[in-house]
């Protein structure tokens, strides 16, 4: 039960932060949002589950390769989900990654490894 809830208020916190960044880019239509907050909400479990795979005692540089591979993952899965509902916006690609490197950096701050 506490995976669930630490699963949803990454979730949650995700979406928080990268609606306003979408909105900064332009994407500021219902449809535009809903399609932003749905690319989090499925790249974001994902991310988690694939987070999980992560070889056991990776370390240092070799933990910092993994977490920007999965996150380059994410960006690029957002990036084409984005270009696939909108019918392919120029300002997909970089409001993508912007927007996760926020979420990521707010999940330093409110997610800090023990």
């Amino acid at each position: 039960m506490r995976a669930l809830a630490h699963l949803l208020g990454g979730l949650l916190l995700t979406v928080a932060l990268e609606l306003p960044v979408a909105a900064i880019f332009g994407f500021r239509r219902t449809d535009e949002l809903v399609a932003v907050a749905l690319a989090s909400g499925v790249s974001y479990p994902m991310l988690s589950l694939a987070s999980a795979f992560v070889p056991a005692g990776v370390d240092g540089y070799e933990h910092l390769l993994w977490i920007a591979g999965l996150e380059i993952a994410v960006v690029v899965a957002e990036w084409k989900l984005l270009v696939y509902a909108l019918r392919g916006p120029n300002r997909a690609l970089l409001t993508s990654c912007v927007m996760n490197a926020v979420s990521f950096s707010g999940g330093l701050v409110f997610f800090r490894p023990c």
